[in-house]
């Protein structure tokens, strides 16, 4: 990895946002002695709701790209299914069709998952680290980008990066997604998260679909000691807390299965919630 904070030299590459499309993109490339320039305001490890069980076809594009052993060393858990459960009625659905096969998908933390990702990026000496936050793209009188001016974060200083491609991958609230698209961005409803730990699931190594309630919520291991729930909150409103416990209380809670509940009552009691928009 290069840090250096002079970048005079054309880039092959010039990657904005090192989240999960941008360093899987830059793990991918980067081995192949492609010279990258990695662009992100900040590389430390965060907490979200959103990536944590992924699919098999993730899984299997991993293991294609040479990237499967991303997904080991931080307790990150198979899943090999869903289980749907709508009042008294339960059932199972495996990925696989028989036994002889290994289709699975992961439950992770998202966090954990992405500093896997940008270690392995960063071992490279082809990838050149940048703390900054792009503000502009650039174009030549073509109207073709040529690379991105940002601003460092340490110096605060105006910088440059040349490029013979330009890969934005900066999230949701990208500013260049409007170069792109001129769909106006939706949230319809919101995802509310919290832990639940120690609690065993009944069918294991499955994502439980609770059908039952009033707003639709779902489970799935995140570890070997910690099971996601997410419960959905209709709206283009954020809720506030007390709006948080009285839609858990009144429209999740009672629904719940009772292995459930005594880890779910921990849960609540740490009043350790986050909140993440659905929105595309």
């Amino acid at each position: 990895m290069n840090t250096s904070s002079e970048h005079n030299d054309l880039f092959d590459i010039c990657i904005v946002g090192a989240g999960m499309a941008g360093a899987t993109i830059a793990a991918y490339l980067a081995p192949r002695g492609i010279k990258i320039a990695l662009i992100d305001r900040e590389y430390t490890e965060k907490r979200r709701i959103v990536g944590e069980l992924l699919q098999p076809g993730a899984v299997q594009t991993l293991k294609k790209m040479g990237l499967e052993h991303l997904l080991e060393g931080f307790d990150a858990q198979p899943v090999y299914g869903y289980a749907l459960f709508n009042n008294d009625k339960k059932f199972s659905i495996s990925y696989n069709s028989d036994d002889s096969t290994d289709y699975h998908g992961v439950g992770l933390h998202n966090g954990r998952f992405l500093q896997k990702i940008r270690e392995d990026v960063l071992k490279n000496e082809s990838v050149t680290q940048i703390h900054g936050t792009v503000s502009e793209l650039i174009e030549d009188e073509k109207n073709i980008v040529t690379g991105v001016k940002y601003r460092e974060k340490h110096t605060r200083e105006y910088k440059t990066v040349n490029s013979k491609l330009t890969i934005t991958s900066d999230g949701f609230f990208s500013s260049f997604r409007k170069d792109l698209s001129n769909n106006v961005k939706t949230i319809t409803s919101f995802f509310i998260g919290l832990v639940l730990k120690d609690c065993e699931l009944i069918y294991p190594g499955h994502g439980h679909v609770f059908l039952s309630a009033p707003t639709p919520f779902i489970c799935y291991p995140i570890s070997s000691t910690e099971t996601r729930l997410l419960i959905d909150f209709p709206g283009d409103k954020a809720p506030k807390k007390d709006d948080i416990q009285e839609h858990i209380l009144t429209k999740v809670a009672p629904f719940l299965p009772k292995e459930f509940k005594e880890c779910f009552a921990n849960a609540m009691a740490e009043d350790d919630f986050k909140v993440m928009p659905n929105h595309y």
